[in-house]
């Protein structure tokens, strides 16, 4: 991960004005977006959104749960809960399999096992995985609750991670950040992002809403959430072409699980070892479709 900036950062956050009452600067919003991200408070970056921008991203996520089928989404979660239960209480055994040999930097994805997997462990069995819950579009209230807690996991191993090292001196870099006003006229204005180590940079802001975000998210933000609903209009479990996907996904899904159940009996190398190659077949079939 390579962090041109905090202005990089904060774009990728979806930056905005902060959610205090009283009028925000070009350089204070960004400097409020810093502080969300360091005290881990993503529905603090989602209320700087302008208020339109909310409600357009509130309804895209609406509809997106609301086309997806029920039976479907629920039985992938329990597929999810299941293969990653199996991740803990086959830790040793999944380590020190033959097929963790040719993995990159294993001696990293040893040391954070745990915290990756108790990352996977409360995202899996967090609201944003509950399909009833994301029909609502409260984005906000997702953040505000299990999104804060995700956060914080991920930061944690960012922090952690020898493979992630570059990713926590980013994060490092995010909070010894310095954010300044260059120019400010009207609804347009020039923020400096001081990075240590790195040049600085400056972002092109401008007031939306009485918001200020960066212009490069105001130009596309009506194009991207445009082509995001029609990705959506292509979603359809009620046709005939969409009803045989979903037969076939969980045929797939029904042909993983047993094996899923065999590794969690697994006692040995040689247990692991009969089932894996079946189960990552199962799998790739699956994501395939």
């Amino acid at each position: 991960m390579k962090l041109a900036g905090v202005g990089v950062v904060a774009a990728m956050m979806v930056i905005g004005n902060g959610c205090g009452s009283k009028p925000q600067t070009a350089d204070g919003a960004l400097r409020n977006i810093q502080e969300s991200v360091v005290n881990n408070r993503p529905d603090d970056i989602f209320k700087a959104l302008p208020a339109s921008y909310q409600t357009d991203i509130n309804a895209l996520v609406a509809d997106a749960a609301k086309r997806m089928d029920t039976e479907l989404w629920n039985e992938s979660t329990a597929l999810l809960k299941q293969a990653i239960g199996l991740m803990k209480s086959k830790r040793e055994l999944l380590l020190a399999s033959p097929m963790m040999a040719n993995v990159p930097n294993k001696e990293d994805v040893a040391k954070n096992w745990d915290t990756g997997v108790a990352l996977l462990h409360a995202l899996v069995n967090s609201q944003f995985t509950n399909i009833e819950r994301l029909r609502q579009g409260n984005i906000e209230g997702l953040l505000a609750g299990d999104g804060a807690a995700l956060m914080a996991q991920v930061t944690k191993l960012m922090e952690s991670s020898n493979q992630s090292a570059e990713a926590g001196k980013e994060l490092a870099k995010l909070k010894a950040s310095r954010i300044s006003i260059v120019s400010e006229t009207g609804d347009s204005a020039i923020v400096k992002i001081e990075v240590p180590d790195q040049a600085p940079e400056n972002i092109d802001m401008v007031k939306v809403e009485g918001v200020w975000i960066p212009r490069e998210m105001a130009d596309g933000f009506k194009d991207g959430m445009a082509e995001a609903r029609q990705n959506l209009a292509d979603i359809d479990f009620t046709s005939e072409e969409g009803k045989q996907k979903k037969t076939m996904v969980l045929m797939q899904m029904g042909a993983i699980k047993p094996m899923l159940t065999q590794l969690e009996a697994a006692k040995t190398q040689e247990d692991i070892q009969a089932v894996f190659g079946g189960l990552m077949m199962g799998l790739m079939g699956a994501i395939n479709k």
